[in-house]
């Protein structure tokens, strides 16, 4: 059997919330965590991470340290080309729920938001489809504002596009509808797929942060 020249794109955001940080998994090597959820049938040749550089206004500062240095350490392990969007912080009027669930007095609080890691996926997804640089694909997220992507990828690119959801008991139905396979992130890929806790890189040695 020949394996399927394969590539992953990962929504960073899905992946971090869905399995990630619920699992207390974070340092993966995003690689060998797709080739063992996609098995043999699968080459994974390339990883494609979607993400966004975390703010300090609304982090500890060490959670941005944190995301820095994994970011650093997935590279040094090779085979993880990562895009970056943005966070994008600013203040907003919200209502404040109330304990007997309506809408109480609006507040002000302070918001952030992501923008374009989902947009990056998708244009990347669908370009490198079209341009046959890949055999096969698969999606690591449960946003259903892939769906459309991952159809056009799949119909117009003539390849298999699979879904691999990070979230336990809980699939997007429209990217379910639109995948040519469903695969599920399990506590074991991250467990059996961790990062060695020291990696060197050009500015210097990359180790794993208590907890991680």
């Amino acid at each position: 059997m020949v394996a399927v020249s394969t590539a992953v794109y990962i929504d960073g955001f899905n992946f971090y919330y869905g399995a990630a940080r619920p699992h207390g998994i974070r340092w993966v090597d995003l690689r060998r965590m797709s080739q063992r959820i996609l098995g043999p049938r699968h080459a994974v040749e390339q990883v494609y991470l979607y993400t966004a550089p975390l703010h300090d206004r609304v982090s500890d500062g060490r959670a941005a340290w944190r995301h820095d240095l994994f970011l650093r350490a997935v590279q040094a392990q090779g085979g993880v080309e990562i895009v970056l969007g943005t966070h994008v912080v600013g203040q907003r009027r919200l209502p404040l729920l109330l304990p007997d669930g309506r809408a109480g007095a609006l507040v002000t609080v302070l918001q952030t938001t992501e923008k374009g890691t989902d947009v990056n996926l998708a244009v990347d997804l669908v370009h490198h489809v079209l341009c046959r640089r890949w055999s096969a694909a698969a999606v690591v997220s449960n946003d259903g504002d892939l769906a459309r992507a991952v159809r056009i990828a799949r119909t117009e690119g003539g390849v298999p596009i699979g879904v691999i959801n990070p979230h336990q008991g809980r699939q997007s139905r429209h990217l379910a509808e639109q995948a040519s396979f469903m695969k599920t992130i399990r506590r074991s890929d991250l467990a059996k797929s961790r990062l060695p806790n020291r990696l060197q890189d050009a500015s210097g040695a990359i180790e794993k942060p208590e907890g991680w």
